[in-house]
């Protein structure tokens, strides 16, 4: 009688996939399109596709240096790289290679920011200093003084403007005329904890939004450096973006001329969108879907602290140190809090369903 060989089983694999940490931290640089952006994550820049999320990772060099800012250039051909040396690393995508580095900084650079040009970056340091770089040259063309430790730095995204705009952990922003001969910065003072946003209206671009952990989102008007109104959020702000008005969520209410629809990522967890404008605020319900099988609306909340926030395109992402979210406005339905949630205790049991892009659903807490 005739026995049947026992089945063998393989004892090692090819490796076909590796899926790997991509974020460990620092602002987010999306693309001009939204169709990929860069993530820091310990030395390396990964690249990551919007839509199949998949990621290409970047080395400034053998040595490993730790990367504490980039920045994508306005032609989406290559972007600029810190690193913990003090460094700034100029690396084009297609190759890999570095295209220039030069020495920046005496202390670690905090943040970058890249004039709509292209020609020029701006970079903040914990030194106390802003300095202005050509990026072809390497070499510095405007250097500024902080009292304190700068956190973050951003250009006006006018191309005719010269503006300048940074924070540093005094609490002040201060706003730098690259093409006045004076070093002294015109100074906007009212907020009573450190900053963690810049953002320039893109509807009026003489208007700046800043916000911080005070819990507050200022409105400033540029070009007198007046403060025009606080927003009181009741929670503290890690991160905020400014909408275009072509990436507008369908809304209940009419939004008008003078408003801007705000994405702010709150310590606590979660979103929060509201409509901010010199005059008043209004909160809109936090990524608010209407399901089309039902009648009611319901909310989306999180536990996860979002640590940055970028828009472009039809495209919001948020990273945390759990994931990467990637929003599309234009598929929510944002409810004014009167018509979708009467009471606190009600804001509690809403859950949310969220269409993913092959039609199935997810819910959340």
């Amino acid at each position: 009688m005739q026995t049947k060989a026992s089945a063998t089983i393989k004892s090692s694999y090819a490796k076909k996939k590796v899926i790997e940490t991509i974020y460990s931290g620092g602002r987010l640089t999306v693309s001009n399109d939204g169709s990929f952006y860069l993530s820091i994550c310990g030395d390396r820049v990964h690249l990551v596709d919007t839509l199949s999320s998949s990621s290409r990772a970047f080395s400034v060099d053998e040595e490993k240096q730790i990367i504490t800012a980039c920045i994508l250039l306005p032609n989406n051909k290559s972007f600029l790289a810190a690193t913990t040396q003090q460094q700034i690393y100029h690396i084009d995508i297609s190759s890999g290679k570095i295209k220039r580095q030069w020495k920046a900084h005496k202390e670690t650079i905090t943040c970058l920011s890249v004039h709509s040009c292209g020609s020029l970056v701006a970079s903040s340091s914990s030194d106390k200093t802003v300095k202005v770089w050509d990026i072809e040259g390497g070499y510095c063309t405007h250097n500024y003084q902080h009292s304190g430790v700068v956190t973050h730095v951003l250009f006006h995204p006018l191309p005719t403007s010269r503006l300048l705009f940074s924070a540093s952990d005094d609490c002040i922003v201060r706003i730098w005329d690259l093409d006045s001969s004076s070093k002294t910065a015109k100074e906007l003072k009212n907020h009573l904890s450190n900053l963690t946003d810049l953002c320039v209206s893109p509807k009026n671009q003489d208007i700046l939004y800043t916000s911080g952990r005070d819990k507050v989102v200022n409105v400033w008007r540029i070009s007198s450096s007046s403060l025009l109104k606080t927003h009181v959020i009741f929670k503290e702000i890690t991160c905020m973006v400014v909408l275009k008005e072509s990436s507008y969520p369908p809304s209940s209410r009419k939004i008008s001329k003078e408003e801007d629809v705000v994405f702010l990522g709150l310590d606590s967890g979660g979103l929060a969108v509201y409509c901010l404008s010199s005059s008043s605020s209004s909160l809109l319900i936090p990524l608010s879907i209407t399901s089309p099988s039902t009648t009611t609306t319901e909310t989306y909340t999180t536990t996860d602290i979002i640590e940055s926030m970028v828009a472009q395109g039809p495209w919001v992402i948020s990273a945390s140190s759990f994931m990467f979210k990637h929003y599309r406005p234009s598929e929510f339905s944002l409810i004014s809090p009167k018509s979708s949630i009467k009471n606190d205790k009600d804001k509690k049991k809403s859950k949310v369903s969220i269409k993913k892009e092959d039609g199935d659903e997810e819910e959340g807490p």
